[in-house]
């Protein structure tokens, strides 16, 4: 019940082989579906990992020009 409501925004950069800036995706409104806990051995770290849920994009390229993707 504690993932049914919240939500967040990410947003990740887009760059090309050579590591030059194009833009930048924003995937608004994500929930969380799960999540997982790994530990390897007593001494190891403990990994995490989140599933998010999401039903838009939205891209900022050349120029910042906006693109929606559904």
């Amino acid at each position: 019940n504690n993932f049914k409501t919240p939500y967040f925004d990410i947003c990740a950069y887009i760059t090309d082989d050579d590591g030059t800036f194009e833009g930048t995706v924003h995937y608004p409104t994500l929930r969380v579906s799960g999540f997982s806990i790994s530990i390897a051995d007593p001494q190891a770290t403990i990994e995490r990992s989140f599933d998010l849920v999401g039903e838009k994009a939205l891209t900022w390229q050349n120029d910042n020009m906006l693109e929606l993707k559904n």
